[in-house]
């Protein structure tokens, strides 16, 4: 038999919301793999902010908010302007 130790995870990443539909218990792996995007995203995020204060086109970067999403530029057949589009 093999203990298994759950954590409380919060379902929408915000420690102050302790609402039960909120809270599931999860294993340490699980809860890690649910945490996953978030912490990639705060990490990108602490990495911006050491390297510089903000963004060319996205302007100053704001702590705890997800990143913005990728932009591309996609070239139009017989145009001479590309349009910038979010994917």
């Amino acid at each position: 038999m093999r203990r298994v130790v759950l954590a409380a995870a919060h379902l929408d990443h915000d420690p102050t919301n302790n609402r039960l539909r909120n809270l599931r218990s999860l294993c340490q792996r699980c809860h890690m793999l649910h945490d996953r995007p978030h912490h990639l995203a705060q990490r990108r995020i602490t990495y911006l902010l050491r390297r510089a204060r903000g963004d060319l086109f996205l302007g100053p970067y704001r702590i705890g908010v997800p990143a913005a999403p990728p932009v591309t530029f996609e070239k139009i057949a017989g145009d001479s302007h590309s349009r910038v589009s979010t994917v």
